[in-house]
């Protein structure tokens, strides 16, 4: 799809015109479906204002179909845009929403996914021990379920609240772990996070050789990445521009289409004035004709009247003649 390549903008034109069609036939659910999506894609252009927005009237829709897994997400997403603006409050309350519908409808992914959003609002909060206990429960979730990646992440967030609580042993077997899975399952950016861990861990063990090969392997990991990231962002940047190049394109052509059909309306009208033009001057001259006619039947008429009245006149004459 276009949100996989990542085009998002395309994806975003494309999830705009289908919400229209959806709103259309009133189509709760399809609207539900493609607010939440065009959230996300928001949240990816960085836009996390719209995002909330979208999201939010995804939530509403999602309640008024009865979509709990809709709406489970929903709080979700809610919850991170949240957490990433500080609102951590707000988060926890949404997060807590999220959990209590993923609990019911038994979504054990998704119930490791919001212990490990807790967790990591709590660590922010500074709230350790709370931050340490919904950690944990993800990590055991995540284990259970053979999710590696989903434990390397728990793993990394617990060795960092070991480390916050002055625990560099426990927060460096947490960041062992968390690196050797993220590297099985070749999760890069998790990686390039517990490899600074490991570089911060060092140090405050005093460990300063350590500490700086972690360090090295964290700066060339994180330049790599970067050079990816910046090529993908050229690469959709560059895609965005084609489409919108190709959009204007459409546009230019449409609007060449409707001048073509005003000039071609307006070439019919004044055809329309020429025909009414031309039967006007036909009906002047046919009457014109009409009127020469009758003039010409009106003087046909007097003179035969004359000569009828001086017919008369000359046999009377005739008859009043004297006789000798």
């Amino acid at each position: 799809t276009y949100a996989q390549q990542g085009a998002w903008v395309r994806a975003l034109n494309f999830f705009l015109k289908a919400l229209k069609l959806k709103e259309e036939v009133n189509d709760q659910h399809g609207m539900a479906a493609l607010l939440s999506n065009i959230g996300i894609i928001h949240g990816r252009l960085d836009d996390e204002e719209r995002a909330l927005r979208y999201h939010l009237r995804a939530a509403k829709y999602f309640q008024l179909t009865n979509d709990k897994q809709g709406l489970a997400y929903s709080y979700n997403n809610i919850g991170v845009i949240s957490m990433d603006q500080g609102k951590y409050d707000e988060a926890i309350r949404n997060f807590l929403e999220s959990l209590a519908l993923k609990k019911e409808l038994r979504d054990r992914p998704g119930i490791a996914s919001t212990y490990l959003n807790l967790g990591i609002t709590y660590y922010l909060l500074n709230v350790l021990p709370r931050a340490l206990e919904n950690l944990r429960y993800s990590a055991k979730l995540y284990e259970s379920l053979g999710d590696k990646h989903g434990l390397a992440e728990a793993m990394h967030r617990i060795g960092m609240v070991y480390l916050r609580q002055r625990q560099p042993e426990e927060a460096f077997d947490a960041a062992s772990t968390a690196l050797r899975l993220s590297r099985e399952v070749n999760s890069r950016v998790v990686e390039r996070n517990v490899l600074l861990l490991c570089s911060d861990i060092r140090t405050t063990m005093g460990d300063a050789s350590s500490a700086l090969e972690y360090y090295r392997e964290y700066t060339a990991l994180k330049d790599s990445l970067f050079n990816e990231q910046s090529a993908k962002r050229i690469n959709e940047m560059t895609a965005n521009f084609e489409s919108a190049q190709r959009e204007r394109s459409e546009r230019e052509n449409e609007l060449l289409k409707q001048e073509q059909r005003i000039r071609e309306m307006e070439l019919e009208r004044r055809a329309i004035l020429l025909r009414e033009q031309d039967r006007d001057i036909e009906l002047l001259n046919r009457n014109r004709e009409i009127s020469e006619l009758q003039l010409k039947e009106q003087e046909a008429i007097m003179r035969a009247q004359k000569l009828e009245a001086a017919e008369q006149q000359l046999s009377l004459i005739h008859i009043s003649e004297p006789t000798r």
